[in-house]
């Protein structure tokens, strides 16, 4: 909950606390138009009383005591009309006044959700920036420092590690990873070169390697494109990403709930894939603002890996040349 809707859940605090404040004001008033009402209803029955009393009496007294009678009956009657009226009309007021009330916190609560929803997202782009800049700096001193590719790669994801976790939206509690893979010389298979992982233990353990067709990763290879999955439990992902059954181990379907996978282009040719997983389902989501922010910084990581593994190319090849 962000700063302004925290003070829209004040004042509808407030609002409540204040709501039998309000009521009984209210019902004073009603209270005021039921103390009343008896005298007009004595007086409406007075004037019945004097119009009924009227026949009794001959000629003009017992004309005008009859028209006294009416009118007061007629004036009295109305008054009592008046006053049940009223205490409608004060019940109606009250109800009312609380219901405009939390209509425009209501609206106030969705214009303030919405600014906080549009200062998170700026918060996160803007981590996304400072990420992309920390990822340059390290592929700058990487190359002037003659690091090998993979060794240049896990500089740069750890330079940026604060400000990428930052603008994915992972928080303390959650299994997530960002893994850089690239075709081994063989051709055939995807093997680990850097990863950055919230779990220092599992990223020491070996990583397993892909072919073609197998896992988000090995999916994005054989198409050649991004793959993006919010939910890999949802009925319209089914089996897509089935593991071998020697490839399977038994929390992948709790760690790897969501992921987001990018091909790393060199010369036209699929060099890597960068693999993003998350425990969370939704994590990475181009339907929704979050998910789709993080999309974009796993985006951004591919960018930075191929930029640096086309200059690790252009390397070799003038090594190549002046040997």
């Amino acid at each position: 909950m962000g700063p302004a809707e925290s003070e829209i859940e004040a004042l509808r605090r407030r609002l409540r606390s204040g709501e039998t404040s309000l009521l009984d004001k209210y019902s004073g008033r009603v209270d005021a138009v039921e103390r009343v009402r008896p005298v007009f209803v004595v007086g409406a029955g007075l004037g019945a009383a004097l119009t009924a009393g009227s026949r009794f009496v001959a000629d003009v007294p017992g004309i005008v005591l009859a028209v006294i009678g009416i009118t007061a009956a007629l004036i009295f009657g109305g008054l009592v009309g008046w006053a049940d009226f009223r205490k409608l009309e004060i019940s109606r007021e009250a109800r009312d006044a609380l219901t405009i009330a939390e209509d425009a916190l209501d609206r106030a609560a969705a214009d303030a959700a919405a600014l906080d929803e549009q200062s998170r997202r700026r918060e996160r782009r803007e981590e996304r920036l400072r990420a992309g800049e920390l990822m340059r700096e390290a592929i700058s001193l990487g190359l002037i420092s003659g690091l090998m590719i993979g060794d240049a790669l896990d500089a740069m994801l750890a330079a940026a590690r604060l400000r990428l976790i930052s603008a994915c939206g992972f928080d303390a509690a959650e299994y997530w990873a960002v893994t850089i893979f690239a075709v081994t010389d063989a051709g055939d298979e995807m093997g680990k070169v850097a990863a950055l992982w919230n779990d220092v233990t599992a990223s020491a353990r070996p990583s397993r390697s892909w072919h073609k067709g197998e896992g988000f990763t090995g999916v994005a290879w054989q198409v050649g494109g991004p793959i993006v999955v919010p939910d890999v439990e949802a009925a319209s992902v089914a089996d897509a990403f089935r593991l071998p059954e020697e490839q399977q181990r038994a929390h992948d379907r709790v760690r790897y709930r969501s992921a987001a996978a990018m091909p790393v282009f060199v010369d036209n040719v699929v060099w890597g894939i960068v693999t993003a997983t998350s425990d969370r389902a939704g994590r990475f989501d181009l339907a929704a603002a979050e998910g789709a922010e993080a999309v974009e910084a796993i985006r951004d990581v591919t960018h930075y890996a191929a930029l640096l593994a086309i200059m690790d190319r252009l390397v070799d090849d003038e090594e190549a040349e002046d040997e």
